[in-house]
């Protein structure tokens, strides 16, 4: 690696006010990280015993344990120690441990998060670290402080003893338990237990009723499951409170540091009233004098755990610190005209996508890079943090003949915890504005799965019929017809522009089909070749009559989208995709189909357009539920093919004595589809 620190000297470092000190060929050395192990345990003792860092994030047990979910690795350099894991999907690392130069590795945690692709992102930074950071990082960075994220710190002491005034209804609750149960007893966790206590985890998780809770309390069963499964090479401590022979309540930890000890875990049976208080008590006052203080984590937001925590009285609340380099790639930011909010936006919401819906960091790449701009983009903001967030994608759409803008809703998501709060009511509301200020008619989306129909039906969304395309010609000579078939962007670039010729003069002919220009079909291939699929083209004579997009999954294929002039030369596509894979002549080939959704966002124009078209009607009809747009609600009225508009409080009466119906917006396409739907393709979803 050429030394990084040599440039950052001559060009970045200056221009950034960012001092570097010269140091010694060591800090040339880029990071060489490998996966957690149990191996690594002492490894991290060496770095973390005299410390003096009390956040649980450096707990090995807990390391070890949450390593799967988090894909946490390990590296030495330059007298520290760094982790480097993905959290809510984006590439992250926590603040190192050690002694050193402490601009020199910021740096190369920037470089390494440039490498792949992630601006640096840094956990776990105490205040007493913020110094060094500040110093070294200076402009460079965008610090935020997460109360939910905060570790609870108590003097052993204290926690053994419950004494005093203000911990007397934990006294009370140790002496109704007593009461209520005096046949318990407290035994040190043995590997006799484990079984026990893992049945007692099944009914916590068991118990919850919130879907994402209960995905996140599953994700910690398996930690709890892991750290057992290794509870003497990780050194755990525990304990087990039992009335008779049912255990009611387990615990165990391990040491942070020489005088902090971490409570990993504290599970109870809440039917035995006190049961919490007690394995607490219990287990604390036989931790050995060393540890001065028991840290027992963050209270992750959840008002009755904060609460439960706040009542035991902390000797302290040790705030951590979360730092964005705003920065770290800065010829994007350049290139791009970002603005460094811009920048920190973009990729919170690229992390937020990849934790959602799972995409190969080679997709995420192509969308964020291609289809996702600031000015497309739709989030909410909560604490420095994008909390949701959905793309709004500008296609074109034949509407019976005309060409009108159009946007398509994609990559819409919120964080796990923040679900079931009114948060996508508000976002959705925040998109839907934004379209009918950029002049879109429609707004578009293609729900992932049945349940999400209804979920977009409150939002405005009209479910639009199945449709199939038509076939152009009857009959068609197939004896000129040959194939080309394309695996990679190197491949089909050079026939682009031809390919899109085809298919937007196909789409054209499409009552109401949602258009692709070049770049957009240039994105959609790179999309296929990422999934090992291919193109395949039909010619006659250097004109193209058919076009073919599959991918392979499994013992299928899957057709993408297929377009040609007959059925016969679809026949032939089909045959010649199965050659290219490889397939028997009765492999199974699906058409993807998608189900559309469709809201009308700028009424009086879609009616204006619906008047030119049907000249030879008259209508009045009043618009109305529309809570987002409120412009769109009126009295509308067309005839010889215009539209006019008479406002929201006229009176819905034509001058006949009748009255017109009242339509809903959510349901106006179903008047002006007339039985049509949208055709959608190749969309980026």
């Amino acid at each position: 690696m050429i030394p990084i620190l040599f440039f950052y000297i001559l060009g970045w470092c200056s221009s950034h006010n960012f001092y570097v000190t010269l140091v010694s060929k060591k800090y040339f050395m880029s990071l060489d990280f490998h996966p957690l192990s149990l191996a690594d345990r002492s490894l991290v003792w060496k770095y973390t015993e005299n410390a003096g860092r009390r956040n649980c994030d450096l707990s090995f047990a807990n390391l070890y344990a949450w390593r799967m979910l988090y894909r946490t690795e390990v590296a030495e350099w330059g007298g520290f120690l760094v982790f480097r894991f993905y959290a809510d999907g984006h590439l992250a690392y926590l603040m190192p441990v050690g002694e050193g130069d402490w601009c020199a590795i910021l740096q190369i945690l920037k470089e390494d998060a440039c490498r792949l692709s992630h601006p640096l992102l840094l956990l776990g930074v105490c205040e007493d670290l913020m110094p060094q950071v500040e110093e070294c990082m200076g402009e460079d960075c965008r610090v935020n402080a997460n109360r939910d994220h905060a570790d609870y710190i108590y003097l052993r002491e204290s926690l053994a003893a419950l004494s005093g005034k203000k911990l007397q209804a934990k006294r009370n609750h140790v002496n109704r338990f007593k009461a209520l149960y005096p046949d318990y007893r407290y035994e040190e966790l043995t590997d006799e237990w484990v079984p026990a206590c893992l049945d007692l985890t099944r009914r916590w998780v068991e118990s919850r009723q919130d879907e994402a809770e209960k995905r996140a309390v599953a994700a910690e069963s398996e930690a709890i499951q892991r750290a057992l499964a290794h509870r003497e090479e990780l050194d755990l401590r525990g304990g087990v409170l039992l009335v008779g022979e049912q255990i009611v309540a387990f615990t165990y930890g391990a040491p942070i540091c020489r005088d902090t000890f971490d409570v990993c875990v504290e599970k109870a049976d809440v039917e035995f009233e006190g049961a919490y208080t007690v394995i607490n008590k219990e287990f604390v006052s036989r931790l050995p004098e060393q540890y001065k203080y028991v840290n027992r984590e963050e209270d992750l937001g959840v008002e009755g755990l904060r609460k439960a925590k706040l009542s035991y009285q902390p000797e302290m609340l040790l705030m951590k610190y979360s730092v964005w380099s705003s920065c770290t790639v800065k010829a994007e930011i350049e290139e791009c005209g970002l603005t460094p909010e811009q920048h920190l936006i973009k990729w919170q919401t690229r992390a937020l996508w990849s934790l959602c819906f799972g995409d190969t960091e080679e997709f995420m790449k192509l969308y964020f890079t291609r289809k996702y701009t600031p000015e497309r983009n739709s989030c909410l903001v909560r604490d420095g943090r994008v909390v949701a967030a959905l793309q709004r994608l500008p296609y074109r759409m034949m509407f019976g003949g005309e060409d009108v803008s159009v946007a398509y809703v994609s990559g819409v998501c919120t964080q796990p915890e923040c679900r079931g709060k009114g948060l996508m009511t508000e976002l959705m509301g925040q998109a839907h504005r934004k379209m009918y200020a950029d002049g879109c008619l429609f707004s578009l989306l293609i729900p992932a799965d049945e349940g999400l129909f209804a979920f977009y039906h409150r939002f405005g969304y009209y479910t639009c019929p199945e449709v199939a395309l038509p076939e152009w010609e009857a009959s068609y000579d197939t004896d000129k017809v040959v194939c080309e078939v394309y695996t990679t962007m190197h491949e089909v670039e050079p026939v682009l522009g031809d390919l899109q010729s085809y298919l937007d003069a196909f789409l054209r002919r499409v009552p109401y089909a949602v258009l692709h220009d070049e770049a957009d079909l240039y994105t959609v291939c790179a999309d296929l070749f990422l999934g090992n699929g291919c193109v395949v083209v039909a010619r006659d004579d250097e004109r193209c009559v058919g076009l073919i997009w599959a991918v392979p999954r499994e013992d299928k294929l899957w057709v993408l989208e297929c377009f040609s002039v007959s059925a016969v030369v679809e026949n032939i596509l089909y045959k010649q995709v199965r050659e290219a894979f490889g397939f028997a002549g009765n492999v199974a080939m699906i058409r993807q189909k998608n189900r559309v959704q469709l809201r009308v966002i700028h009424a009086y124009e879609v009616l204006q357009l619906y008047a030119r078209q049907h000249t030879d009607t008259v209508g009045r009809i009043r618009v109305v539920g529309d809570e987002d747009i409120t412009e769109n609600n009126g009295v509308y009225v067309w005839e010889k093919g215009l539209c006019r508009k008479e406002g929201r409080n006229e009176c819905c009466c034509s001058e006949s004595g009748g009255t017109c119906r009242s339509v809903h917006i959510r349901e106006l396409p179903d008047m002006f589809l007339e039985g049509g739907a949208p055709y959608l393709s190749l969309m980026m979803n």
